[in-house]
């Protein structure tokens, strides 16, 4: 009898033991301090933030001709000036209809618009397609006020601004789109461009060079004042005065004498089956034959984009000054 009682005291014995044994195990475990605690409520709280981030929309925007408010996101956007076209574009979004009748002037606007389902509004607004094509909104840029007039009763308009500083008008159209960042990693490529463009400019110390349009019968100085990206920023130096920038003769242009000389057509005037005419009929001229760049095999032209104020026309600049000035 005393054994079984020891037999059985000695079971139980053990199996309080084993018991205990396997609650150290569990409870072995290091607890949670406080900072792990707070971590992971802090990421439970930026998830459930995530899931409750204001909307796109609705969005009230100020631009140059007032206030609008737009309740969703524009579906059926028409550009009625060009110079809006590339930015739209950009932002990887499609009008459904813009003033595209000149992209076959320009080897970049053509491809941009390539493929892409825009009706061509013509190179004067056509009011009757652009009313067809009922838009949701029209964006058109400043320094078209009449046009806002006409425009806003076809559909609500916004005014972005018409000046050369493209940056700005990316990020007004950016915000009509939701597409903020998109934007800044867009003027971030830019930037990067015009770093690249600064170290190559920066070995031609002391070289001068002038932007021109050829207009047929003479040509447009493309000023530091209009083009301080080109001057300023990038730091090349400009050549001769022109203080009335408007239209100059061969005569100027050879007593500035440049070291390079960059060329655009006149993009209204030129004829696209016959590209580069308006500046090539200059090529036989005695003054413009002695021209130091045209010499010494320095004049380089470029797409007609690069004289108005498109998104691209900046890039097309700096590809030019890498390209040629970086042999």
């Amino acid at each position: 009898m005393i054994k079984r009682s020891l037999y059985i005291f000695l079971v139980v014995l053990g199996s309080i033991f084993l018991l205990a044994a396997c609650g150290s195990k569990e409870t072995g475990k290091p607890a949670t301090n406080d900072k792990e605690v707070e971590t992971k409520h802090k990421e439970e709280q930026e998830e459930e933030s995530k899931d409750e981030e204001i909307p796109d929309y609705p969005r009230t925007i100020e631009h140059e001709a007032g206030t609008i408010t737009l309740e969703k996101k524009p579906e059926r956007v028409a550009i009625t000036d060009v110079n809006a076209t590339d930015y739209v574009i950009a932002l990887d979004e499609v009008p459904i209809g813009a003033r595209i009748a000149t992209r076959d002037r320009s080897p970049k606007l053509f491809e941009l618009t390539e493929g892409l389902d825009i009706a061509n509004l013509g190179g004067k607004v056509n009011m009757e397609a652009l009313i067809g094509l009922e838009p949701d909104l029209i964006i058109l840029t400043e320094g078209k006020g009449s046009n806002y007039d006409r425009d806003s009763k076809v559909a609500p308009a916004i005014v972005v601004d018409g000046s050369n500083d493209r940056r700005k008008r990316l990020r007004q159209i950016a915000e009509i789109f939701a597409k903020e960042e998109k934007a800044e990693e867009l003027l971030k490529e830019l930037d990067d461009k015009i770093a690249e463009a600064k170290k190559i400019v920066a070995k031609r110390d002391g070289e001068t060079a002038l932007f021109l349009r050829a207009n047929g019968k003479d040509f447009t100085v493309l000023t530091p004042e209009e083009y301080g990206l080109l001057y300023e920023e990038i730091g090349l130096k400009s050549v001769g005065q022109f203080p009335d920038q408007g239209q100059v003769g061969v005569e100027s242009i050879s007593e500035a004498d440049p070291d390079h000389l960059f060329l655009v057509e006149n993009r209204r005037q030129m004829d696209p089956g016959n590209p580069n005419a308006l500046i090539s009929i200059w090529d036989d001229h005695p003054v413009w034959k002695n021209l130091r760049a045209v010499k010494n095999n320095q004049m380089y032209i470029l797409d007609p984009l690069v004289s108005d104020s498109f998104f691209y026309g900046q890039h097309l600049e700096l590809e030019a000054i890498i390209e040629h000035l970086g042999k």
